[in-house]
């Protein structure tokens, strides 16, 4: 029956972390938010529940309870007070201002941290040790399967491998896996925004940047004297990643009305100086469509997933209809366009 059991856990992970390699580094880096990304996510997920479904697992051995909640807060508020005294003192001694998140960043930091541990503690620690028979190996490799899926940023990589061990040691110790997830959310929404203005931590995506081939092909064509941009909607210098070495600008500003933003882009498309600029779909419908008078030129383009949703009566007709896009897909995703003043090079 442990025999069984190991081989059960063993093609389980070696299943999932297949699905994570093609969906992430082939599908996702290659063909953006697509058909083949979208069903690799589903994949992944159906694993996870077929996996429960076949298993019934013991949720409550598990770390999923609430009868040692208490306790468990306890111990790892404990843990979290002494690691933020630290963070605070370093970021004084070095003169860092402290940054904070805003309410609602801070709710989907706290809401990622349980959702997270409740996947790596809750499901793939009980897998590693199901395979391994041995906590502490078991601690070590999810540890590993947590940092290495935030490559190719490599601090990252670093800072989530520690962040790993030591949540896997507390789980061996409170076996709660609602009080580890908080404890990973607040300490994301306490450290974070400072880490990111003081220029530590670029980025916390989860795999390669989702507009890096658009970044690469910028790369190559850009020369001494032209200038980049991204627009207000839709875009972040995080999905670009860390391949383009010469200065952004923003144009616009997400809160600013329509035709200011509208005279932003246009006046950087109308340089004198050759310009690369990155809209999404909905911008560049908003502020480039007929009667612009805007001259450019569509180098390339790519689908990413949405990290927003407005519930209206759009939603549901991209949700069923698609508005121009794959139906269903189309909730889910939008377009980025990168443009210039200039054909390509």
């Amino acid at each position: 029956m442990k025999t069984s059991g190991r081989l059960f856990a063993g093609a389980e992970l070696t299943l999932l972390f297949s699905l994570w390699f093609a969906t992430v580094w082939v599908a996702w880096q290659w063909t953006g938010a697509s058909v083949w990304t979208g069903c690799g996510f589903v994949a992944l997920a159906g694993t996870v529940v077929a996996s429960a479904a076949i298993r019934r697992p013991d949720w409550r051995g598990s770390g999923f309870r609430l009868d040692n909640l208490r306790p468990a807060l306890v111990e790892v508020g404990a843990v979290c007070c002494a690691i933020l005294s630290i963070f605070f003192l370093l970021i004084w001694r070095q003169g860092i201002s402290f940054e904070s998140a805003s309410n609602g960043r801070a709710i989907e930091l706290v809401a990622a941290g349980v959702l997270q541990q409740a996947f790596f503690l809750g499901y793939l620690f009980q897998r590693w040790n199901a395979l391994l028979l041995n906590p502490g190996a078991a601690v070590i490799a999810n540890a590993l399967s947590f940092a290495l899926i935030h490559l190719p940023h490599l601090f990252l990589v670093g800072f989530t491998a520690l962040g790993g061990l030591l949540l896997g040691v507390l789980f061996l110790h409170t076996r709660n896996v609602f009080a580890l997830g908080l404890a990973h959310g607040l300490l994301s929404a306490l450290m974070m925004p400072t880490l990111r203005s003081a220029g530590v931590l670029f980025t916390a995506q989860i795999g390669p940047a989702e507009l890096s081939p658009l970044a690469a092909e910028v790369a190559r064509q850009v020369r001494p004297g032209d200038r980049i941009g991204i627009g207000p909607h839709g875009v972040s210098l995080q999905q670009l990643g860390i391949g383009l070495t010469a200065r952004i600008e923003n144009l616009g500003d997400p809160s600013a009305a329509d035709d200011l933003n509208r005279d932003a882009v246009l006046s950087f498309l109308e340089s004198k100086a050759r310009v690369f600029c990155l809209l999404s779909g909905e911008d560049f419908e908003r502020y480039l469509g007929p009667g612009s008078g805007g001259r450019f030129f569509v180098l390339d383009q790519r689908y990413v997933w949405k990290r927003q949703f407005n519930f209206n009566s759009k939603l549901m007709e991209e949700l069923f209809l698609g508005s121009g896009d794959v139906p269903l897909l189309a909730a889910f995703r939008h377009r980025v366009l990168l443009l210039s003043n200039r054909p390509a090079a």
